[in-house]
Order: C-alpha cells, then structure tokens, then sequence
C-alpha cells in the first residue's frame, strides 16, 4: 500500500473515531435509548480495499469498548453492541433500553448463531473472554453482531 495513502486513511480513520466519541460524549447515559447508534464509517472507506475493511472493523470494535466503558454505571438496564456489514459504511455500535416507545428490551437477537468464528477482518482482535460474535444469515447478506458476555 502507498505509504502517502496509508497516512491519509489513518488520519481519516482518527478523524472518524474522534466523531464518534464526540457523539458518545453529548448522550445523555442516564435517558433512555431506543436503538440509538451510529456509524464508524459514514464514507464508506472501508470498502476500497482489505487493509481499510481491517480498519473499519478494528474502529468499529474499539469503540463498542468505549461506549461499554460510558455505560458501566447502567449494568444490565441498558444493552450495547456492535454490527459488522458487507458494507462497511453500515457497520454500527447501538445503544438500547427500556423505552416509551415500546420497543422491546432487552432486544432478543432473533435468527442469530451465537459462538461464531470472528470475520476475518476481527480476527485476533475481539477479546473472546469478555465478547461474544454472533452471525445473521440474511438472504442478500451475512451481518455479525459483538456483545458482552452475559
């Protein structure tokens, strides 16, 4: 890889998690959350080749840590997670609890195969003693979940 090209993709993926921190940092932690999430690569970066596919799914785990870390003091009234997508610019960390919207908490995972291998692009990297990886098989595409362990 170009090593100009590497240096913009690391300021761009330091650029990228900075923002997702700063939207971390304005959440009100003790409000609820109705699916809230965001996405690590809004620009979709991630998809032009291995190395920045790598990227996203390191970013996108990383900061399924840090959102973890905001949330401790909730304990099992707030649920946090990671999606890793086809589609890197879907990849997302979501934030969900008890809400007036009546969405269902805690959310059940549905169609989920929990005890997977990691993606290829995770491997190494999800610390299997405190995450577990979990897969969807959809019809057009495969998405992986990262959740605490219970």
């Amino acid at each position: 890889m170009d090593r100009r090209y590497q240096k913009r993709m690391e300021n761009f993926w330091h650029r990228e998690e900075r923002k997702s921190i700063e939207y971390f940092s304005r959440l009100d932690l003790t409000s609820w959350f109705d699916y809230w999430h965001t996405h690590p690569d809004w620009k979709a970066k991630g998809n032009k080749s291995p190395a920045d596919r790598i990227a996203a799914a390191r970013q996108t785990y990383r900061l399924l840590n840090h959102a973890e870390t905001l949330l401790q003091s909730r304990g099992s009234s707030v649920q946090c997670w990671a999606t890793l997508c086809e589609s890197t610019t879907d990849n997302a960390i979501y934030i969900h609890s008890q809400n007036p919207n009546g969405s269902p908490f805690p959310y059940q995972f549905e169609g989920a195969q929990w005890g997977v291998e990691p993606p290829q692009e995770l491997a190494g990297l999800v610390d299997l003693q405190k995450h577990e990886v979990g897969k969807f098989d959809y019809p057009d595409n495969i998405v992986f979940a990262i959740r605490a362990k219970a």
